[in-house]
């Protein structure tokens, strides 16, 4: 892959090898809600279930830092990465009902710890112009699995929806599993990992947390990132209420599984062209910029949904293709924002904190978007507009905000 090239080893290998994992999550994720509400799980146990999830999420944030600082990027992907993915997987392949969905619920959420450790392995050793590259790379290769919807679709049109998604799971848990060995062979410690390894090996688990709190308060005094971080509040409130897309679809528009499958796979196509054509072109711009008008794009979509008759799929696929491009354009440049915005000594710590933060803002988020569907199935969809509308105008808020980067000398001058 000669596009890979100009990237660090750990950042090709992690790119390489996350198909394994992207191909089984994205469509499992589609299809997650449908599969339980088939299983016979209310609309308000999903988003119980969701919330259980981002519940240990929490739990998990406040040491996701120390344990990777400790063990290192690369073995904490690893090990928690079996213990979040592979287990609960083979629970979701066997669920017969909701306590079973609940249990995977609380396992998966030991993720966090894995997504600290695994966002750090993927981009801590590359450079900061490399960063938007790596992370466009990461959001095609998840968004792609959509391409496999269609097959999925058609598989559920005959088997139905319980038997097919239980397979995928079952199939998921073993690419998966696979995924984890290979990446963990073939990639090496990052340099700063290797050195915060040395500083925390003698740094008691409570001490790590207590930097871990000042680095929360830092974040929240600090003009930029306290806006960066309201940010990743809002789009990670919308990622939990996305789960009622797929029942509004299916149960209020009158889609069919199969018809639903096209879904994913123009989105997959979308990203493509955005990865390919777009995304190189818009790089030369700010990132607040970007991340700005990606938000104005998810609005054109969402507004749309509320004017989508009943079986008709383009309008369908013209509002899933808008929501598609801002979620792919705002994920890629938040991240970057991010990284690009901290010192290399404090990413662990700096990162773990601003998704503790976000996922504490979020634990309701599955249960309310659950009772307001079941309510009006409209009301979550207007949630949605609110806070994307007001991504949008932080967003343009950090236009004139001057960025300065969060490290180690602005902490200790202001301990």
């Amino acid at each position: 892959m000669s596009f890979l090239k100009d990237l660090t080893r750990n950042s090709r290998v992690c790119i390489m090898v996350e198909p394994m994992w992207a191909v089984f999550g994205g469509l499992i994720f589609f299809y997650a809600p449908l599969y339980m509400e088939s299983i016979g799980l209310t609309h308000v146990q999903i988003g119980i279930a969701s919330t259980a999830t981002v519940s240990i999420n929490f739990l998990c944030n406040l040491f996701a830092s120390s344990i990777t600082n400790r063990l290192g990027r690369r073995r904490t992907s690893l090990i928690f990465d079996l213990i979040s993915w592979s287990i609960p997987m083979f629970i979701w392949a066997i669920a017969q009902n909701f306590w079973y969905f609940l249990a995977a619920s609380l396992i998966n959420g030991f993720v966090r710890i894995v997504h600290v450790a695994w966002f750090l392995l993927l981009s801590e050793d590359a450079e900061s112009h490399q960063r938007s590259k790596i992370f466009g790379i990461i959001n095609l290769i998840n968004f792609s699995s959509g391409l496999m919807a269609p097959l999925t679709g058609l598989l559920i049109a005959h088997y139905s929806t319980i038997p097919v998604i239980r397979i995928l799971y079952g199939a998921g848990m073993l690419s998966m599993t696979l995924m984890f060995l290979l990446r963990n062979a073939l990639t090496t410690e990052t340099k700063n990992g290797l050195e915060m390894m040395k500083k925390h090996e003698s740094i008691l688990l409570r001490h790590g947390l207590s930097n871990y709190f000042q680095m929360i308060r830092k974040i929240i005094t600090h003009p930029y990132l306290l806006r960066v971080q309201i940010i990743y509040i809002l789009t990670t409130f919308l990622q939990n209420m996305n789960f009622v897309l797929v029942l509004y679809y299916s149960n209020q528009l009158a889609h069919t599984e199969k018809s639903l499958s096209i879904i994913p796979g123009v989105s997959a196509l979308v990203n493509l062209f955005l990865f390919i054509v777009v995304l190189p072109r818009i790089s030369k711009f700010k990132e607040e910029k970007n991340l700005a008008f990606s938000f104005l794009i998810s609005i054109a979509g969402i507004i749309l949904l509320f004017f989508i008759p009943a079986n008709n799929l383009l309008i369908l696929l013209v509002s899933t293709s808008l929501l598609a491009i801002g979620t792919f354009i705002h994920l890629t440049f938040r991240d970057t924002l991010f990284m690009n915005n901290v010192e290399e000594s404090e990413k662990a710590d700096a990162f773990s904190a601003i998704q503790n933060i976000s996922t504490l803002a979020v634990i309701p988020a599955g249960v309310l978007t659950g009772f307001l569907y079941s309510v009006i199935p409209q009301l979550p969809f207007m949630i949605m507009l609110v806070l994307m509308i007001s991504a949008f105008l932080i967003s343009l808020s950090l236009l004139k905000q001057n960025p300065v980067r969060l490290s180690a000398a602005v902490l200790d001058n202001e301990v």
